[in-house]
């Protein structure tokens, strides 16, 4: 599924929070710093847009502007 996706990260993690399971990873073991705040908040904006019927997450780029 993931074997075409180019990721140049040092190390990431994808995981499957319906079938609780790790779908891909590179270096998931590796102690890294804290990614940088930018990235932190918008995996917190997708999880807090999930929607649970689609399994997608939906932001509207008004929301950032209002």
């Amino acid at each position: 599924m993931f074997e075409e996706v180019k990721v140049r990260a040092k190390a990431y993690i994808v995981y499957d929070l319906v079938d609780k399971k790790v779908i891909a990873s590179k270096n998931s073991d590796q102690k890294l710093p804290l990614a940088s705040l930018t990235k932190v908040m918008t995996g917190v904006t997708a999880l807090t847009h999930y929607d649970e019927n689609t399994k997608k997450s939906y932001v509207l780029i008004q929301s950032f502007y209002s």
